[in-house]
């Protein structure tokens, strides 16, 4: 049984290098002694530039992939082209795999599978401009840490490369494989920690909106009703639960960016309110 573990990274040598040696294990121990065949291909999107080869130099069985520039789906459907496993495992270049993670997807694995692992934060979040895309009991299908078997990759035609952000591309292959039948397994113990990054423009959340538009064109059944709503709705849920819960527990850490944040989602709803389409 080969796995093909998935690195789309673009621009990130530092955190790309500690995914990496988190994965040492599969990448220098022999597949007899593992139970499986492992190959690990790093799919990159940086034109130009050679700091990922040099990442990656001293693990000389990396399949390096010249990605084609187009956003993170586009790349790790880049990277898949490029592999041979029967089973897809996809990796953040921001992540960091726990012992066991690998052998958690084997034991787990069946034909025509569709594998959730567990993804958690090295710590509690400090400051209200960290992120972290914490999945503890499943249901995401998070794109950073989760395994499909190729055939079923491939019948569903791999990532929709229409979203060219970080945003929704995950969710809609999670959303066609559910219209298709396909159930999602949890596997608890494939763990990865996703460590709490700091944010500081509004970009993350432009993206995402304009990715949730093109979600929304392609499940019209998932469009809400009244799009005025959910964003007031959001900005709402936003000032109980975050700004004004955590004034004290955060200390006003990165307050300047959650106010942003709110106000962004305030022109979102005035916008939406007066016609235009988000």
């Amino acid at each position: 049984m080969r796995y093909s573990v998935i690195i789309p990274t673009y621009k990130r040598p530092e955190l790309l290098s500690a995914c990496l040696k988190c994965l040492e294990v599969y990448l220098l121990q022999d597949s007899n002694l593992l139970g499986f065949e492992v190959e690990v291909i790093v799919t990159d999107d940086e034109q130009d530039s050679d700091d990922t080869r040099h990442v990656i130099k001293p693990y000389p069985t990396i399949i390096w992939n010249q990605g084609p520039g187009r956003g993170p789906a586009a790349n790790r459907n880049s990277g898949v082209a490029a592999s041979s496993g029967e089973c897809l495992v996809f990796l953040d270049d921001d992540c960091l795999p726990q012992a066991g993670w690998l052998e958690a997807y084997h034991l787990a694995y069946a034909s025509g599978c569709v594998l959730e692992g567990k993804t958690i934060a090295d710590r509690a979040q400090c400051r209200y401009d960290e992120e972290s895309p914490v999945n503890e009991t499943g249901g995401y299908l998070w794109s950073c840490n989760f395994a499909v078997d190729r055939r079923l990759f491939d019948r569903l035609k791999g990532f929709d490369e229409s979203y060219i952000y970080a945003a929704m591309e995950d969710a809609d292959f999670r959303e066609r494989l559910l219209k298709a039948g396909v159930s999602l397994e949890f596997v608890a113990d494939a763990v990865i920690i996703h460590p709490w990054r700091i944010v500081s423009g509004l970009d993350m959340l432009k993206r995402r909106w304009k990715s949730e538009a093109i979600f929304w064109d392609k499940h019209p059944e998932s469009r809400p009703d009244s799009v005025f709503r959910l964003v007031v709705y959001r900005l709402s849920r936003s000032v109980a639960k975050t700004t004004l819960r955590n004034l004290w527990r955060f200390r006003l850490r990165g307050l300047g960016y959650q106010l942003k944040q709110d106000t962004y989602v305030l022109y979102l709803g005035v916008s939406a309110l007066l016609g235009k389409r988000l």
